[in-house]
């Protein structure tokens, strides 16, 4: 399966980087990446994060398909 193709061409086109995604979500870089190459999952938090800060005339669908999580 595709790695947020979307997401990542989204963030290609607005000129954002996995350093800017990894300050938004007050993650560090290895942990972004690994969420964003499906080896950890978005949370559902982090995902609506990304939508309304960023992408906001993107839907949650588009950018990250089903491969999210409740937050604990």
């Amino acid at each position: 399966m595709a790695t947020y193709d979307n997401l990542k061409a989204e963030m290609r086109r607005t000129g954002k980087t996995q350093e800017n995604l990894a300050e938004l979500l007050e993650r560090n870089e290895s942990t972004i990446s690994l969420k964003l190459n499906r080896k950890k999952k978005f949370t559902l938090d982090e995902a609506f994060t990304i939508q309304r800060e960023w992408f906001p005339k993107c839907t949650i669908e588009y950018l990250f398909g089903s491969n999210i999580e409740q937050a604990s």
